[in-house]
């Protein structure tokens, strides 16, 4: 081999060289991002989940006090039973939108996800506000 093919060689065994470490590289950088992304739409679905879990746990603390109101509805006057009757239309309202809420939580996808996030958390806060309120309000026609 001259000396001229020997240089030729040597440069196309490092450009072969260079170009298989630009590779690995480029690779590990794709699957440094495709891993990153799979991180987020683990925390996504976490914190789905998490936000979901609560409006159930909500809806079955709900359904523990209509069904409590509705047994007391025998033992009230008729003046307590109206007023008890409105507080309960109240409270199933209250819960049917908490079940709407969890459709949608269910419903939404990665890219919707921090929008309806954001509104379901403020929801959540203002729906046991409400649940509350109305709760304190039976309570106080009962006794």
């Amino acid at each position: 081999m001259n000396l001229k093919n020997r240089n030729n060689y040597i440069h196309f065994l490092a450009l072969a060289f260079m170009i298989t470490l630009a590779s690995c590289s480029t690779t590990t950088n794709k699957s440094g991002a495709v891993e990153a992304v799979e991180d987020v739409k683990e925390e996504a679905l976490e914190a789905k989940q998490q936000l979901k879990k609560e409006y159930t746990e909500t809806i079955k603390a709900l359904d523990q006090k209509i069904t409590s109101l509705e047994g007391e509805l025998n033992g009230a006057t008729d003046d307590a039973k109206a007023e008890l009757l409105v507080t309960l239309d109240k409270l199933k309202n209250q819960r049917k939108q908490k079940a709407e809420g969890v459709s949608e939580i269910s419903e939404a996808t990665l890219e919707s996800w921090d929008d309806i996030k954001e509104e379901s958390e403020e929801i959540l806060i203002t729906y046991q506000a409400k649940i509350d309120s109305l709760t304190l309000e039976a309570e106080e026609l009962i006794n």
